[in-house]
């Protein structure tokens, strides 16, 4: 079945994405109506929602008819057209390039490459649970916990100096959460997408020219010094590779954690717990200290703010398990995989 939804539309307001009850209420009515439907939004070149199980895996199985180029993202005209540069990261690619560029760094994620971070990872997760004791029963969960430390293991893996996470974990915010107010830069402009990109993107040719200079065994050297085709990668695909890493794994996995949490205070009894009994094991009891909200943004999003009330014991770390717990996420999310397929 197919029909035209114009009236109401789930996908391409920021404002509705901010108000995830009625969202999932309402879109569990549209899937009732049928599995795809043709969206015609202001702003916005009409596109296919795909919402049914079903038709997702059969667009998933033709990849060359539903290609990722040149735009896998849903964005308005006016994004697309003020968009800096075109970006070249696996989630624009297709085949026969992306296999190619996917199999650049695949080695180094194998157990044997990151077991050499084990003790450095084993330091962050410390880190994360020894913010929500300092925090003294109370804190923000998704701002506190759930939204540094992904990228702190994401950017250790790179290889980016510690002094700099500050300023990654700012750019990524605000080029993802460029549509929320809470999330993007203070501007007097209305290009922030385009400024925080821009940014991002000096930072990492700076980062490019060290790394080329002084090589060293972590990812961000094996991606400035790659070669595919007995090539270089060109300037813009080594940025765009930098940031696919420190981004796709960032925000997927943040907010994975924040709506985790956000299900366990739902439902305490449901096995979300055994969950936390990985990441958080000295969590004794947790309920909510105020009200959760939601990032207002149609590309990646989730819960944004998360305060809790907690006890917390001091005990031993549990922090390998913490490590095993992120890490399988990180890895899992940075892989181009939908739930939902958005077609133009």
């Amino acid at each position: 079945m197919t029909d035209t939804v114009s009236a109401i539309d789930h996908f391409t307001d920021r404002h509705r994405w901010g108000d995830m009850t009625t969202w999932r209420r309402d879109a569990l009515e549209l899937h009732d109506r049928g599995s795809i439907h043709r969206i015609e939004s202001a702003g916005f070149d009409p596109f296919w929602a795909v919402i049914g199980h079903a038709h997702v895996l059969a667009v998933e199985r033709r990849p060359a008819v539903f290609t990722n180029a040149p735009q896998p993202v849903l964005a308005s005209r006016k994004t697309i057209a003020a968009q800096p540069f075109a970006l070249r990261t696996l989630v624009h690619l297709d085949a026969p390039d992306h296999p190619k560029y996917r199999k650049l760094t695949a080695d180094w994620f194998r157990p044997a490459s990151l077991n050499r971070l084990t003790a450095r990872l084993d330091e962050l997760s410390e880190r994360a649970v020894r913010r929500l004791e300092a925090a003294g029963g109370t804190c923000d969960f998704a701002v506190d916990i759930a939204l540094p430390f992904p990228l702190e293991v994401i950017l250790e893996i790179l290889g980016l100096p510690e002094q700099d996470f500050p300023i990654m974990l700012r750019l990524t915010q605000e080029w993802l959460g460029n549509e929320d107010p809470d999330l993007r830069r203070a501007s007097t402009t209305s290009d922030h997408f385009g400024q925080a990109l821009r940014d991002i993107m000096k930072y990492f040719t700076v980062f490019t020219a060290v790394r080329q200079a002084n090589p060293t065994d972590d990812l961000a050297s094996l991606i400035a010094n790659g070669v595919i085709d007995g090539e270089p990668l060109s300037t813009m695909d080594r940025l765009s590779y930098y940031l696919i890493i420190a981004t796709a794994g960032h925000d997927t996995t943040s907010y994975a954690l924040a709506e985790a949490m956000g299900a366990l205070l739902e439902h305490p009894e449901q096995e979300m717990r055994s969950l936390f009994g990985h990441l958080v094991p000295r969590l004794r009891s947790v309920e909510l200290a105020g009200v959760p909200a939601h990032s207002k943004t149609t590309t990646v999003g989730g819960i944004k703010r998360l305060p809790i009330r907690y006890e917390i014991t001091p005990a031993a770390s549990a922090s390998q398990e913490i490590r095993r717990e992120i890490m399988c996420r990180i890895v899992s999310l940075s892989s181009p995989g939908p739930a939902m397929a958005l077609v133009g």
